[in-house]
């Protein structure tokens, strides 16, 4: 029992303090700039191993060199054309013969439907229907 005692009376004298440390509010945190674009370059390029001369891209040439010739004379040029310019005299001058038209599609019209007597949906349900407005709306009364 008096270890009891004693156990509880140590607890109810360390219960303050940690209470306080429990509720303290932690210390601030230190603001740390994150690194620039170039600290960061820098910085990876004194990480890498300097490049060996195999590990170099190969040199790629863009531009393409055309040898150029002497042109051609301009009879040689002159001639193709003349022969196709009396191809074109030869030809008739008659315009083709139109194209046959689709004669006009016809529409289609909707069949009404017939209104039967069961359609009457007052007269379905055992009622009568009673028009009010002059015709204009309607509604079911019982019979």
């Amino acid at each position: 029992m008096r270890y009891r005692l004693v156990l509880i009376l140590a607890g109810c004298a360390m219960l303050p303090p940690m209470i306080a440390l429990a509720f303290r509010s932690p210390p601030p945190a230190k603001y740390v700039a994150p690194p620039t674009l170039s600290d960061r370059l820098n910085q990876i390029e004194e990480e890498m191993p300097p490049a060996k001369k195999t590990d170099r891209l190969p040199e790629v040439h863009l531009v393409r060199t055309i040898p150029i010739t002497n042109p051609e004379p301009a009879a040689s040029l002159i001639a193709p054309a003349r022969d196709a310019l009396k191809r074109l005299e030869d030809v008739s001058l008659t315009p083709p013969p139109e194209a046959e038209e689709d004669p006009p599609r016809k529409r289609k019209v909707k069949a009404k439907r017939e209104r039967h007597a069961s359609a009457n949906v007052c007269s379905r349900h055992g009622m009568r229907k009673v028009t009010t407005r002059g015709g204009k709306s309607w509604r079911c009364r019982r019979a």
